[in-house]
Parts: structure tokens; sequence; C-alpha cells
């Protein structure tokens, strides 16, 4: 009996010495698998949210290209409050400027950072930084690694012969789950995808159906104004001998505001023509351009006498009318503004940057303007000036950044009141990169 006892105390003891044995392996075999299993879907949590940031690069790439910063920040806003797993976006400019910063209030416990380009035909566009919160399914995995050890052991210790059956259930519900997840999340992305794709058609309806109500609206009020300046001028002509002076003076003013009008009527269908139509892409001597447009102002105005300095040898890729009228345009700015100035000085030269950017700029010593009002430059009917200084509808720098930026290029403003302004713009074909404007003080050895 007591050699049979001892028998059993030692097979107790060995079982039991095999069952923590067992169990110790079980319990890191279950970590280890876990853990590893965490690692795979972490890399692909970081995978996903690079396939949701390019998602969305993509569809801010439009509206950067067209430099429309408060629909980029805008979408970006609206995809940060649609994803509950992102805790901070920031959104940088290649010149390093923070477009947009989106900051949840609370902060994430195991955070995923990425930083994901945007670019176009390898031109960065903007770089997205990304803070994505991992801790509710950090959470999870806590749970299932504490509920399996558990489980691991208390079979173990009850009924070692299922281990097998038991640690094959343990590795396939995790891998059902992932699996189950992973078809979920892909379903939820695609469906996004079709509601954001959905998203962008519409809104490319509703711009061209914007553009062609413009132009349709443009076009329809001329009729109204032929006959309100005819009716007017005939009875100037037939009966103004019995008006009083007055009556006159109001019908001279209304004919005049007719022309205004009308004018104002031909620069919106330029404006709207210019978004029409459609780009054929040529090499072109901006040189000799801008010589053939100085030469018509001058042969338009005979008597002015203005100093003109044209840099030789400039060139580009573009479309040949809109770059015309683009820097028509400029030039035309400068020739108008120089106007009360003696002596008149205008210049069409080209800065290269230290990283290989070409800007054109066009430089004049006349009327300036106060910097403080520069975003207004480039709206439609927005002028820093009075109609009596300097005539004008406010619609030609509208139209000159809406060439460049169907070009994908870049233009910025310089001035100070009275003593000049400074228009600089590049194209896409020479941005090799993105960055500042150029200093208009540079010396004339950086000058091509």
């Amino acid at each position: 009996m007591k050699q049979l006892a001892l028998s059993q105390t030692s097979n107790r003891r060995a079982l039991l010495a095999f069952i923590a044995v067992l169990s110790a392996v079980v319990i890191t075999a279950a970590f280890t698998v876990l853990l590893l299993q965490q690692r795979h879907l972490l890399d692909k949590e970081k995978e996903e949210l690079r396939v949701e940031m390019t998602l969305l690069g993509e569809l801010a790439t439009d509206s950067l290209l067209r430099s429309d910063y408060a629909s980029v920040e805008g979408l970006i806003r609206r995809w940060v409050n649609k994803h509950s797993h992102i805790a901070e976006i920031r959104a940088v400019m290649p010149n390093g400027f923070a477009l947009a910063e989106i900051r949840k209030s609370i902060p994430a416990s195991h955070p995923i950072r990425i930083s994901q380009p945007v670019s176009l035909n390898d031109r960065l566009l903007l770089t997205l930084h990304v803070t994505s919160d991992f801790s509710y399914k950090q959470t999870g995995f806590t749970t299932i690694i504490i509920n399996t050890t558990l489980v691991s052991v208390l079979l173990i210790l009850l009924l070692g012969w299922l281990l097998w059956d038991t640690l094959k259930r343990t590795a396939l519900v995790p891998l059902r789950t992932e699996i189950i997840r992973r078809e979920k999340n892909e379903h939820e992305l695609q469906q996004r995808t079709a509601e954001l794709e959905a998203a962008l058609k519409e809104l490319e309806i509703m711009h061209k159906e914007l553009e062609s109500f413009s132009y349709s609206v443009s076009h329809d009020l001329r009729a109204p104004l032929r006959a309100i300046d005819g009716f007017s001028r005939v009875i100037l002509e037939d009966f103004g001998p019995q008006l009083d002076p007055a009556a006159r003076g109001y019908l001279t003013r209304i004919t005049a505001a007719v022309e205004r009008m009308g004018g104002l009527i031909d620069d919106l269908l330029a404006l709207s023509r210019v978004s029409r139509r459609e780009l054929v892409m040529t090499d072109i001597n901006l040189s000799d351009m801008a010589a053939r447009i100085m030469a018509e102002l001058q042969e338009q105005s005979p008597s002015r006498q203005v100093s003109v300095r044209i840099a030789p040898g400039l060139s580009t890729r573009g479309d040949a009318p809109l770059l015309h009228i683009m820097l028509g345009n400029l030039l035309g700015n400068a020739w108008k503004y120089t106007g009360k100035t003696s002596p008149a000085h205008i210049e069409f030269s080209g800065v290269r940057e230290d990283g290989g950017v070409l800007w054109f700029c066009v430089r004049d010593n006349g009327a300036g303007f106060d910097m403080q009002f520069s975003d207004k430059l480039f709206q439609p009917f927005q002028r820093l000036h009075s109609a009596g200084e300097f005539p004008g509808s406010g619609i030609g720098l509208a139209t000159v950044a809406r060439i460049i930026h169907r070009h994908h290029g870049r233009i910025r403003a310089e001035g100070q009141t009275g003593l000049g302004a400074t228009f600089c713009f590049t194209l896409a074909g020479d941005a090799l990169h993105s960055g500042p404007a150029p200093d208009p003080s540079k010396p004339e050895r950086d000058q091509l």
C-alpha cells in the first residue's frame, strides 16, 4: 500500500509537473501567437490607414490644383469627423505651411502615426501626418489574452486529452474574427469610396452647371442692354432739343452705364471661355509674346514714353491663346497703372530659384497697391483702385489666376502704394519643385 501510495504520489507529481510544463508551454504559445497576431493586425491597420489617406489625397487633388484650400480643409475635417479612430491629422504644404491641423479632445492611448505624401505626376502637393487610435482593438486583444490563458489552463487541468482540440479552436476563433472584421472593413471602405465618388461627381456637375449658367446669363443680358442703349440714343437724337439739360444728362449717364455693363458682360464671357476651353499644349517663347504685346500697347498710346525691358529666351509649355490672354492682362495692367508715373518702367524677366523653379515676373513702378488687400487681387470684380483713377472691370487678374491654375501653376503678387507692383507666376512645366515665391529684390545676376 505504501509502495502504491508512493507510486501514486510519484505519478501525481509527474502528472502535475507535466501539466505545469504543458501549461507553461501552452500559455507561452498562446501569448506568442496572440502577440504575433496583434503585430500583424497593427501592420494591417497601418496599411489600411495609408489606403484611407491615399484616397483622401486623391479626393483633395483637384482642389489643390485649383488652390482651393478652403475646400481641402473642409474635406479633411469631414473625413476626420466621419472616422472616429483618427485622433489627429495635419495637412502640410510643400513649403511648410500647415493647411489644416485637427486634433480631437481625447488623446490616443495607443497611437499609430503615419505620414502620407499626396502627389501628382511626381509633383508633391501635400503631406498628411495622421495619428490613429488603436486602443479599441488593443483592449480587445488584452481581453482575448486573459480569457485564452484561463481557458487553456482550465482545459489542461480538467481534460488534458482535449488539449489539441482546445488549441485548435483557440487558434481558429481569432482568425475567423479577423477574417470577418477584414471583410466588414473592406465592405465599409468600398461603400465610403462609392459615396465619395458620387459626391465628387455631383460637385463636378454643379461646377459645370455654374459655368454654363454664367455663360448663359452673360449672353442673354446683351439683348435688353442693346434695347436700353438704342432707345436712349433715339430719345437723345430725336427729342434731345426738347429736353432740359438734366434729362439729357440722365440719358447720357444711362448710355454710359450700359456701355460699362457691356464691358462687364464681355469680361464675364471671356472668363467663362477661359474655364471651358480645352488646353492645347505647345512650346511657347514668352519673350517674343511679351514683345508683341508691348508693341501693340505702344501703338495704342504712341505719345507715352515707357522704358520696357524684356529678358530674352524665356520659354515654357502651355496653351498659346490662353497664355497670350494671361500675359496681355499682366502687361496691360503694368501699362495702365504706370500711366501717371514719369518716367515709367516695365520689365518682364525670369528668376530661377536654387531648386530649379523658374518664375516669370512682370514688374512696374506704377501706382502699386497696399499688401493688406492683396487677397482681393485675383477675385472677380474686386478692385483696389477706383474707376475714376484707372478704368477697368476687375476681371483681368481673375482671368490671369484662372489660366495659371488651369496650367497647374502658381501666382504671387507684391506691391507698395506709389512704388509699383510685381506679379510672378510659374507654370506646371517649369515648377520642378514647390517653394515660396521669388524675392523681387534678387540681384541681376540671378535673372535670365
